[in-house]
């Protein structure tokens, strides 16, 4: 769609803020260079193309460059993996965690993954203050903290049975406290 929170709007913005000899042939709202699902440069031929998040997503194509945006929140993810194995070299995705059962956490955890990762405390206009005042939010849950802005797995399990394990000296060491 054509909204703001669209990937495809976002690259529109950026191309509409560069002179016209940048945009490589693309015109706003043109049916030969700008669809609402793909954005193409008409002097180079090159595309953007989007599908919608299901399981059979890029299953019988190829790209230079897959982008799987918001990954941890795609319930057909281990499909998705498959249908693009062959799609292209070279896939990012990006996502904010989403607990510690899902497809992004387990190649967040594997060592030869190449990962990178920016936590909220980098961000040059956030600070403790920021921290605080977020936090203070009547629907901020350390769940929801967690997920959008900690970078963690565990703690992003929504409806965790145990918040924090602790133990106690008790007569039965194996005892939960």
């Amino acid at each position: 769609n054509r909204t703001n929170k669209s990937i495809f709007e976002k690259i529109r913005i950026n191309l509409r803020s560069h002179p016209e000899w940048l945009r490589g042939g693309w015109i706003e709202k043109d049916h030969g260079s700008d669809k609402i699902m793909a954005i193409k440069s008409l002097e180079t031929q090159g595309e953007a193309l989007g599908a919608v998040a299901k399981g059979s997503a890029g299953r019988s194509g190829r790209g230079s460059v897959v982008f799987y945006d918001e990954f941890a929140h795609i319930l057909e993810a281990p499909a998705m993996i498959e249908a693009g194995s062959a799609l292209s070299p070279c896939k990012f995705y990006v996502s904010t965690p989403k607990g510690d059962n899902n497809e992004f956490s387990r190649m967040a955890n594997t060592p030869l993954v190449n990962k990178k990762s920016i936590h909220w405390s980098k961000h040059p206009l956030r600070s403790k203050v920021w921290e605080e005042k977020k936090r203070s939010e009547p629907s901020m849950t350390d769940e929801v903290f967690a997920q959008e802005y900690e970078i963690s797995y565990t703690k992003s399990n929504i409806g965790r049975v145990f918040p924090n394990f602790k133990t106690s000296e008790t007569e039965n060491k194996n005892e939960w406290c």
